[in-house]
Parts: structure tokens; sequence; C-alpha cells
């Protein structure tokens, strides 16, 4: 294995296509043709086996995709991510003499927990069936008190499966009662199905409510009052990075319902319902989370309508929060339709629920967004 790219004496030759797991491929080791199985899944490393291949870089469906490795002059890249389960893919490689081409399916799985049931299917996907769907799926069974969530690697070679444990018995350093989290990480280039690879537990500081990725793979667990950070870079050896609880309501209950990293993954966005806040992190050293800044999206209501956070995909200083009502509201709406319909009372406009998805910014530059609210 090594990074020199080969001469061309001629026209290019591909002959096969050979699948080699998703694991990283130390330079001067062989190819490890135990993952082989002809299915090419996202994330996973693929030799182009031929003739006159010295490249550095392919196209699958017209898009330019690396080449990083080669062996015996064959080269090596990654299946990328955000190719159609449901069309055959064009690999084409040029040269300084002319151009070939081959074709190949690529393996795509969702994923999908029932908490119920203590089982997380991985569905296989299938061009040739009806609704793209197999009908043979693969179980992860839990033994956990409840399975939970489910995070793609960024590449999409790995799943990181998590399994909230039972309230443990141990506190942190502020008093906070834990609850441990065991990450499972599973090969998703396995030969035949996703195999576990290794596992691992961090304790979180408040009843688990979600958990989500960064581009630099941070790996966040949002708790009700905590969020809790893990280095995934090395998908088979996690590591500890902090644990930062979060700002309390004084005369209500705290829940935040949702997170989302901004910025360049400099900063961290929190929901928080009760209060229908944002609040915003300082991510910049993730070892130490820092606030910086708190807008009220909604201080004229006394109910929770803060419901999800979303990033725009094209400009990660852009987010929007959707608000109106959730099974939060279940009491309280109960109690407005009661005065509403029976007692012919008018609801408290306090009490009113809106519906609306609001725009918001981070601003790096702390001046003052013309569209939307903005956090410094």
């Amino acid at each position: 294995m090594n990074e020199v790219t080969p001469i061309n004496t001629g026209k290019p030759l591909i002959r096969s296509l050979m699948d080699l797991g998703s694991f990283d491929l130390p330079l001067g080791n062989g190819v490890p043709k135990h993952f082989t199985d002809k299915r090419f899944t996202p994330g996973e490393w693929v030799m182009i086996k031929g003739k006159n291949l010295g490249v550095q870089q392919i196209t699958i469906d017209g898009r330019d995709i690396p080449v990083r490795k080669y062996f015996d002059s064959n080269p090596l890249f990654r299946i990328p991510t955000g190719l159609s389960p449901m069309k055959t893919h064009t690999l084409v490689v040029s040269n300084e003499y002319d151009k070939t081409s081959t074709q190949f399916d690529t393996h795509h799985y969702l994923v999908a927990t029932d908490t119920d049931g203590k089982v997380t299917h991985l569905i296989n996907t299938d061009r040739d069936e009806k609704g793209g769907i197999n009908e043979e799926w693969v179980e992860l069974d839990s033994d956990a008190k409840r399975p939970m969530f489910n995070l793609m690697s960024n590449d999409s070679a790995f799943l990181f499966h998590m399994d909230v444990l039972k309230r443990s018995d141990v506190r942190l350093q502020d008093g906070a009662v834990t609850y441990p989290v065991e990450i499972h990480t599973y090969h998703m280039g396995a030969p035949n199905e996703p195999a576990k690879v290794a596992s691992f537990k961090v304790l979180v500081a408040s009843t688990p409510i979600d958990a989500i990725l960064s581009k630099n793979n941070i790996l966040l667990l949002l708790g009700k009052q905590s969020v809790t950070l893990v280095d995934v870079s090395d998908p088979v050896h996690l590591k500890f990075i902090s644990h930062t609880p979060l700002p309390e309501n004084e005369n209500t209950k705290t829940t935040y319902v949702d997170a989302a990293f901004l910025d360049g993954d400099r900063k961290i966005a929190l929901l928080e319902t009760y209060s229908n806040q944002v609040v915003l992190l300082d991510a910049s050293n993730p070892q130490q989370l820092k606030a910086l800044d708190t807008l009220s999206l909604l201080p004229e209501k006394s109910i929770p309508l803060s419901i999800d956070l979303e990033v725009d995909p094209n400009d990660d200083t852009q987010f929007w929060v959707l608000e109106g009502a959730n099974f939060r509201l279940m009491g309280t709406q109960l109690s407005a339709m009661y005065k509403k319909y029976i007692k012919k009372e008018r609801v408290e406009e306090n009490k009113q629920v809106v519906y609306q998805l609001q725009p918001l910014s981070v601003n790096t530059n702390k001046g003052t967004s013309k569209n939307s609210p903005t956090l410094i």
C-alpha cells in the first residue's frame, strides 16, 4: 500500500472492483480481502483492479472522487455518501491515453429503533424490490432498558447505536444523577451484514433526550439539563470529552429538547421548551463549553411551544426553530378547551398556541442581521 501514482503506458483497463471494508488502510500493508463480499456500501474502500490505472481521481455518476492510495498499481477510493440506492452507478477512469468505465450497485440501510420492542432494525434497500425495500432485515437486539438513538458517521462507514441503561447511583461532582449510555459501533462494510466492533459507556447527567454528530466527529448527547461530548473520530476507540450542566429556569421546569452545531462546529445552539429560549454555547474548546448568549423566542407566552431546531444545509450560521402545539401542552390544551367550549371563557393570551417557523442566525461579527433575530 502506497501513495505513489503509478506510471501509465497505455489505455486504462478495468477488470473488476473489490470492496475492502471501511477501516483505515495503513501504508505499507496489504489489502484486507476478508471484508470482500461484493456489496459496496457508502464509506467502504474499493480497489479498482486492472491496468494503466495511474490516476489521482475518478468519477462516479459525473462526480469527482479522489484516489487516496494504490496497491499493486491499482487505485483505491472510498465510496462517497449521497449515491442513490435506486440506480446503477457509472465509474469512469481517465488517463492521458483514454478513458474507460464500469458499473456497480451500492448497498444501503435504513436504521429504525423500536424502543418498546427493544430492537433496532437495519432495513436493506433493494432497487429491484417494490418500494425499494428488501423484506429481509437485520435485527440488533438489545437488553438495555431503552435502545434509543442512532447516528451514522459522517462518511456512513459506521453506525453509532446508543442504549440508555438504568439510572445509575453514580453522581457527578455537581451532585447530578447520571444515566449510563452505551454507544455501540457497527462496521457497515463488514462482510454479509454490519458487525459490532466496539462499545463505549458514558454517563449523562440528566435524562437523555437526543444525540447529534458534528462535522468534526464530536458526538453530542443532550440531556434534559446537560450536554455530554464524545470524540468519535476513531469509531473503534471513542473518547469522553466533557460534561456541561445547562442553565435552568427559575420558575418552571427545564427541558432542552434539541441541539445543533453551528458556525463550523464552533458554536452549539440548544432549544429549551418551557421558557421558549435558544441558548448559544461557545464550542471552540470542546473540553470547556461556555455560555455565549440567550434569546427568548416567545417572551409573551407562558406555555412550552418550542419543538425543534434545523440548520440551513447551505449556511451553518443560519437555522430555524419550529414552534407550535406539542405533547407537553396536553394538560394546558385540555384546560383551554374546557374554558373555551364548556365555560365559554376566553383563553389568556399567554396560553394561546402559535404556529411558526422562526429564522435565526449566529453572527460572528457581532453585527445585526437584517432578516432574522441574531445570536452573538
